[in-house]
């Protein structure tokens, strides 16, 4: 069997490019040298049977006596096992003793690695067979694949997950988002589908999208990377859940349960018990990740003891229905997309869904009914954290809140729960654009209470001001005041005067917008709103400072007490970011960057990333009224990507938006526009907590893996001086001509960079080398 001089064993050729999962492929063979039995755990259709193969192909050397494989998906329970892998090996088994006793004398003398694939279905007699073979075989190794552990002693895991995608927040940069395996097999099956022929680089946004609502897995993307030669980017993107269910017809010679997702899934379904099935149905109606409390409100009736809900859970963790996932020191749960949606039309089917939204959103209204009584008090930094952490609940929860079907009476509550979270911090939840969108509809359909609509116009209001809809502001603003005047409802009156306050900040009209912020401030302290008194004692000092007010330093101090008084953690940074904006203008630097760098450990403490955006933008002006122009321009990118990551536009910005222009056009002046654009987008390539690190003395992390480190001890002099050429905006040709050498030489030290740094782009080498020439100089 082994004298051939071939490849012993029946390891298929690979048919197509295997993409990505070095990390995986590395620690299975870590694995693999230690572990006689390896198991890859993971959900439907996320590659367990692919990376199997690879791995095996990659360790086979290690094996004389070959690598085997046995497809075990299409045994049926109760059949014998033993017999379907002594098929795959080749032998007709002939009745000279059980089966199970045939392969361990067969196996018994041999150095052989045995694939076992999906054997899920076969748990109890895998976990038997297994046992019997390692007991009877010293040299032999098994790799299996099953959505579930065999449970055998000494097997060790791997949970295999999805590729890597871009997050919703990432920089849109094309490279940046081609760097993704995800995005990388996209590309290579839609490139094959059409021929060869490449995707452009305007569809890198649409594909990024199109993956993360896929979630990563291999199987989704591959159907749906297929379906790019007969319809547009627009109608995938539209059709998608449909598209996840249709027959794979040019894949015939894959299992059923592989063709297309929903059979994937469906088979995981078909595995669970029905107690796990009905959990999963209802578990589908969450948008995104939930903890053990919101499990518990919505499995009661699934599981009527409370305490058998984490069994539950755990049970569907280890068939990999669940993915469970530790955040902020607590676990969550979520279930990927392809399996919400398969959940969600079992729902449906069963006659449930209604019925068990509705349970959704009553405890997300309690949830958020807990965090608007206690929000501007010592639970604010940890309602912050979990409401950003729910935000794609809240979200789903309002938006069935608003649904048209509700009764006169279910309205109002259903605004009441669109507004609090927004005001919690638009980073926090709730976007700008998304908010104006849930508010719209019910205000400009239904007749509320003076109480209700006048906060939700003030909302409605506020938010189209961050969204530069000036026009859109103006409406609720007179809106606001004339049900203000109609009702005389004291909060009514107190929204009314705070939005024509911020109405005219907007506009730098001083002198009216300080008079009705101060009437805001009274009329919110009167009736008892502790949040409405400090958003606008806040608004009140923020107008008093951009007017140099001989107030602002009182007001700001009063900003600040209240948060300490009260123990508000993630306002306290709002009040210390207007102390530091209050000693710019003053002219008092130093003691400007000391605050602001109070604000960014803050915000990193707090998670807010629109305090991360303004205090960032804040110390670029700072820091280049003090002459260090390329990192001023550093952080000017930085401030830009953070305001992305917090959702708002450069508008937000209000009044100050002319600081902005002007430190920018100084840029430009002094630098250049090559150095100073290459410097902008190379901070744009930081996230905000690099970007904070870079700021506070730590330098900043450019990529998942590599670090900034000074750059004699990674690059070679000439590759130093070139990268301090990119950072200089320079192009190849140009860096070429002044060092005098060619074109391809300049580019292959470029590339020599980006493989040593282990970055993307060229504006990152920018970043790295401004951070790192800023280093050197203890700046």
């Amino acid at each position: 069997m082994a004298g051939s001089g071939r490849a012993v064993g029946n390891l298929p050729a690979e048919t197509t490019s295997f993409v990505g999962r070095r990390r995986e492929v590395s620690e299975a063979r870590s694995l693999l040298g230690r572990a006689r039995v390896l198991t890859f755990t993971g959900t439907a259709g996320v590659g367990k049977t692919r990376l199997a193969l690879r791995v095996a192909s990659e360790v086979g050397g290690s094996f004389p006596d070959g690598v085997w494989v046995a497809d075990l998906g299409a045994v049926p329970p109760g059949a014998r096992l033993a017999h379907a892998v002594l098929a795959a090996m080749g032998f007709d088994y002939i009745a000279a003793g059980p089966p199970t006793t045939v392969l361990a004398r067969h196996l018994a003398d041999k150095r052989l690695l045995l694939v076992l694939d999906n054997c899920e279905h076969l748990l109890a007699s895998c976990a038997e067979l297994v046992c019997s073979l390692l007991a009877a075989a010293p040299d032999l190794k098994i790799l299996v694949t099953s959505r579930q552990a065999l449970g055998v002693g000494g097997e060790f895991l791997l949970t295999v997950r999805p590729l890597p995608t871009p997050g919703p927040d990432h920089p849109a940069s094309w490279n940046a988002i081609a760097s993704y395996e995800a995005v990388q097999l996209f590309m290579e099956r839609a490139s094959a589908a059409l021929g060869g022929d490449q995707l452009s680089e305007g569809d890198g946004m649409l594909v990024a999208r199109l993956c993360r609502r896929l979630e990563g897995i291999p199987l989704a993307i591959e159907r749906v990377a297929a379906m790019w030669r007969f319809l547009g980017p627009q109608q995938i993107h539209s059709r998608l859940d449909d598209l996840l269910g249709l027959d794979d017809r040019d894949s015939r010679a894959r299992p059923s349960r592989h063709r297309n997702l929903r059979a994937a899934v469906g088979w995981s379904f078909d595995l669970c018990t029905p107690e796990e099935q009905r959990a999963w149905a209802v578990l589908s109606v969450f948008r995104d990740g939930f903890d053990l409390e919101a499990a518990e409100a919505l499995l009661t009736e699934v599981v009527p003891e409370g305490g058998q809900v984490l069994a539950l859970l755990s049970r569907l963790v280890d068939k990999s229905v669940l993915a469970a996932e530790r955040c902020d020191g607590e676990m969550r749960y979520r279930l990927l997309h392809p399996i919400r949606q398969y959940g969600r039309s079992r729902l449906r089917g069963n006659g449930e869904e209604t019925a068990v939204r509705d349970h959704y959103r009553e405890y997300y209204q309690r949830l958020l009914a807990s965090a608007e009584a206690e929000w501007f008090g010592p639970r604010q930094s940890e309602w912050f954290a979990r409401l950003r952490r729910d935000r794609a609940n809240v979200r789903s929860a309002i938006e069935h809140s608003l649904r048209g079907e509700h009764t006169e009476k279910e309205t109002p509550a259903g605004l009441w729960i669109a507004v609090p979270p927004l005001l919690h911090g638009l980073g926090s939840v709730g976007l700008p654009g998304e908010g104006r969108h849930r508010l719209d509809g019910p205000l400009d359909r239904r007749p509320l209470p003076a109480r209700t609509r006048a906060r939700a116009l003030y909302m409605d209001g506020r938010l189209a001001l961050l969204r530069g809809d000036t026009a859109a502001a103006g409406a609720r603003q007179a809106e606001c005041r004339t049900l203000a005047q109609a009702s005389g409802h004291p909060e009514a009156v107190a929204h009314a005067a705070q939005l024509d306050g911020l109405v005219a900040l907007f506009q730098n009209n001083y002198s009216a917008a300080l008079p009705k912020l101060e009437e805001a401030h009274d009329a919110h302290r009167a009736t008892g709103y502790l949040r409405g008194q400090w958003t606008a004692l806040f608004t009140l000092a923020l107008g008093c400072c951009l007017s140099d007010h001989p107030r602002t330093t009182m007001l700001a101090e009063q900003c600040l007490n209240l948060c300490e008084t009260h123990g508000a953690q993630v306002s306290r940074s709002s009040a210390l970011l207007l102390l530091g904006l209050h000693s710019w203008r003053r002219g008092d630097n130093d003691r400007a960057i000391d605050i602001l760098q109070d604000v960014l450990r803050l915000a990193d403490s707090t998670g807010s990333p629109l305090s991360a955006a303004f205090c960032l933008e804040v110390l670029a002006w700072a820091t280049a009224r003090e002459g260090r122009r390329e990192h001023a321009a550093v952080l000017l990118g930085a401030a830009r990507t953070a305001r992305h990551s917090a959702h708002v536009e450069l508008s937000s910005l209000g009044p100050l938006l002319a600081y902005h222009r002007e430190c920018r056009d100084h840029l430009l002046d002094a630098l250049g526009e090559g150095p100073c654009v290459a410097a902008i987008e190379g901070g744009a390539a930081l996230t905000p907590g690099q970007a904070a690190a870079r700021v506070l003395g730590t330098p900043p992390v450019l990529s998942a893996i590599q670090p900034v480190h000074p750059a004699e001890t990674l690059l070679s002099r000439r590759e130093a001086h070139v990268a301090k050429l990119v950072s200089q905006g320079l192009s190849n040709k140009e860096i070429a001509a002044k060092l005098v050498i060619s074109p391809r030489t300049a580019e292959g030290h470029v590339q020599r960079i980006l493989n040593k740094l282990g970055l993307t782009r060229r504006t990152q080498i920018a970043a790295w080398a401004l951070a790192n020439s800023a280093r050197r100089d203890g700046t």
